[in-house]
């Protein structure tokens, strides 16, 4: 069996050359663009930046793991049979490899940092101080009135007539239920009175009786 060394440094090769070309391309597009570029000349930066993010990508995670392959060869060359010379080649490797994938990034960085750039320049771009401020005061229906009501008197004021009627309601509510509650108390009184004084005449009645009866 083959040192699988050789063989995942090739697929990592023959991606960089691809992701290399791409960098190149991605380069000259971007020197040569310009804010009245074509369509087409943006489609092609658009699409050449997405293939270049996803094989940098990809390659980093190829050479991650190969360098910890590397590392634990360096630590025992003797475990693997190689020698001082073959380690350091492979370490070689690896650190030539994230140099390219470091310019790479590098170059990607910048094309999302200037793809946002409008952006942010919109964002703190000062006021027009020429432009007419909105009155609120000066249309006859403003919003500021739409949303008071009462012709833009404030909520307060419009609903304190409100809430002294209403509690001069409360009052006439309460006193006539007092009112109420002693005519009722009255009444009963006085229909306990009439109940005493029937059973009075009741007993009285009904010695007469029994005087009679004898």
């Amino acid at each position: 069996m083959g040192d699988p060394y050789y063989a995942v440094k090739d697929e990592i090769e023959q991606a960089l050359s691809h992701a290399q070309q791409l960098h190149t391309n991605l380069r000259r597009l971007q020197n040569s663009g310009s804010s009245a570029a074509s369509v087409e000349k943006q489609s092609e930066l658009l699409w050449t930046h997405g293939e270049l993010s996803t094989a940098a990508a990809n390659i980093t995670e190829d050479l991650t793991d190969l360098a910890g392959a590397v590392a634990a060869v360096a630590s025992n060359p003797a475990r693997f049979n190689l020698d001082a010379s073959a380690v350091a080649q492979r370490l070689d490797f690896v650190a030539r490899t994230r140099r390219e994938l470091d310019e790479i990034n590098t170059t990607l960085a910048r094309k999302r940092a200037a793809s946002a750039q409008p952006q942010v320049s919109n964002s703190l771009a000062p006021p027009n101080i020429h432009a007419k401020p909105k009155s609120v005061a000066s249309s006859p229906k403003s919003d500021r009135d739409l949303l008071l009501g009462n012709g833009g008197k404030s909520r307060s004021q419009s609903e304190q007539p409100r809430c002294l009627n209403n509690d001069k309601s409360m009052d006439r509510e309460n006193s006539v239920q007092q009112m109420i509650m002693k005519e009722q108390d009255q009444q009963l009184e006085s229909v306990a009175t009439t109940v005493t004084n029937m059973k009075e005449i009741a007993i009285v009645m009904n010695h007469e009786l029994e005087d009679q009866a004898a």
